[in-house]
């Protein structure tokens, strides 16, 4: 109940809480009859049960670049991308029309739409919408911690996490680390590397039958949840936030390792990952590209600069 009155932008502290059971309990025991929208503007009104600061509201935004759909919340702004994307009108594919879009269109809009945010008060930005992993990753890119946004996605019905979330214990070990015997990539002043994180399932095969189409990759990290890979594998916003910690410091070391300038980035997980983890890619490498599993095969999608 808390949580479906934050995400409405009404109190939902423990006072708040009792005054709306009182309300609804006073309401049945003397059988007021319907509620009408004006009538419940004024209950609430009366209660002072409208969250009065607008950084705890939140800015809404959603962003869509598979099939449109309508959520709880409505949208103050909407980055509709499926026109980009190839497939039928009511759902498009993994395959972007142009790859050059990512960067040269997708990217300018977000970061025009994240200036338009920062002249708001909130930094509180709720997530919505059906889009491929990559866009989630550039969605918190152009969010980021750093700059003081907190994220809240629609992990499914009824889960609506946060990226102030408290780590939990949840814990990413390396599952392999592969080195290529590569003349390019001896040769290369600038080393590039590749991380595949598995979270739903293990992606480590393909990724490995990807690399061998790219030359010049230097070495590969593999890492997982220590708990094994499935589909609920994050049971908390908790999780997830520990998920970003152990992975930035798991990535942070390999690339330090290495010496790299350019990372490839291969994921595979629930989109809290992907968006969560997108926020916090600073002081990781300073280039990073974000993958798209294009089924079959990956393309490049972000270039991240840093």
């Amino acid at each position: 109940m808390a949580e479906r009155m934050d995400n409405l932008g009404l109190k939902h502290d423990e006072a708040a809480l009792v005054a709306c059971s009182g309300i609804i309990r006073n309401w049945i025991i003397e059988r007021k009859g319907d509620l009408t929208k004006e009538l419940l503007e004024k209950i609430l009104t009366d209660n002072r049960l409208r969250e009065d600061q607008a950084e705890k509201v939140g800015t809404t935004i959603y962003l869509i670049t598979i099939q449109k759909r309508i959520f709880q919340l409505d949208p103050d702004y909407v980055l509709d991308w499926r026109e980009f994307f190839e497939g039928i009108e009511n759902k498009k594919g993994h395959r972007i029309r142009r790859q050059e879009n990512w960067n040269e269109t997708l990217m300018p809009q977000l970061l025009a739409l994240e200036g338009q945010v920062l002249q708001r008060k909130s930094r509180l930005i709720r997530a919505r919408g059906l889009a491929r992993l990559s866009a989630w990753f550039g969605f918190g890119y152009a969010f980021s911690t750093v700059a003081g946004y907190v994220i809240e996605v629609e992990q499914s019905e009824e889960r609506h996490w946060r990226s102030d979330a408290s780590p939990s214990e949840f814990a990413m070990k390396v599952s392999t680390e592969t080195e290529f015997n590569s003349s390019d990539a001896t040769q290369l002043a600038n080393v590039t590397l590749a991380c595949g994180i598995s979270v739903t399932g293990d992606l480590k095969e393909d990724v490995l039958r990807d690399l061998e189409q790219r030359a010049g990759i230097k070495a590969a990290l593999f890492i997982e949840p220590g708990q094994g890979l499935g589909a609920n594998t994050f049971r908390t916003a908790e999780d997830v936030i520990a998920f970003v910690d152990t992975s930035k410091r798991l990535i942070r070391e390999f690339v330090k390792r290495h010496r790299a300038q350019e990372l490839l980035l291969y994921y595979f997980g629930p989109l809290s990952g992907a968006c969560f983890l997108g926020q916090q890619l600073n002081a990781i490498c300073s280039s990073i590209v974000v993958m798209e599993d294009q089924q079959p095969g990956y393309a490049p999608a972000f270039r991240l600069q840093f």
